[in-house]
């Protein structure tokens, strides 16, 4: 994210970080929830039950199917890098992404498709943080609905998340403290579409994971 879309967005949380409003950490929709609902205090807020991930059970779902992309041919695999930051001081250390499950089955992948991405979405934030030279105390993202189903040579799941943040003084090399930290900030619930096999990973139309 560039330095001038993450400002954006970190103004959008500023403005609601008074009210506990809910931000989103994609500065296309800041501000916004993910069901296009405009932000409200999130102490009022009685969002829509949704599974947490101990409830979450790889129930087959009709509308779960395969990606429409090219999917790489044996031998063939090329993965797009996911983001894996060098965040330096100030900021925590990036989450480790999940091995490959031992089978390719819905009980197996749901579980790996949540870690994965639990890791992905932190990772992604705590880069474009990094990058803008701020300092967090607090930064965590977490799953709050999955479903699973079985598909051809493999397992389609959509894995939905939400983070949040909490800014603080950075230190400078003389060891003075910055002005003014990052504001709290909730950010927006996010759904990601998995397509899981025993050879890669396809995550929202791009392959992120070659095993074979």
């Amino acid at each position: 994210m560039k330095r001038r879309e993450l400002l954006s967005a970190l103004g959008v949380a500023g403005l609601v970080a008074a009210t506990g409003c809910l931000a989103d950490d994609d500065p296309a929709t800041a501000g916004r929830t993910d069901d296009g609902d405009d932000p409200t205090p999130s102490a009022a807020r009685s969002p829509t039950p949704t599974r947490t991930p101990s409830e979450s059970s790889p129930t087959p779902t009709e509308s779960l199917t395969p990606p429409d992309v090219t999917t790489p041919a044996p031998g063939e695999c090329e993965a797009t890098a996911p983001p894996d930051p060098s965040p330096g001081a100030g900021l925590p250390d990036p989450r480790s992404y999940p091995d490959p499950p031992g089978t390719v089955d819905a009980e197996t992948v749901g579980p790996f498709v949540e870690e994965y991405e639990r890791a992905h979405r932190y990772n992604r934030l705590l880069g474009e943080l990094a990058a803008d030279g701020a300092c967090v105390k607090y930064l965590d993202v977490s799953v709050t609905d999955r479903t699973v189903a079985s598909a051809d040579d493999g397992v389609v799941g959509e894995v939905t998340t939400r983070g949040s943040y909490t800014g603080t003084t950075c230190s400078d090399e003389t060891g003075t403290d910055t002005a003014t930290p990052l504001p709290h900030a909730d950010l927006a619930f996010r759904t990601a579409r998995y397509y899981v096999t025993d050879r890669f990973v396809v995550r929202d139309g791009t392959v992120v994971e070659c095993w074979g």
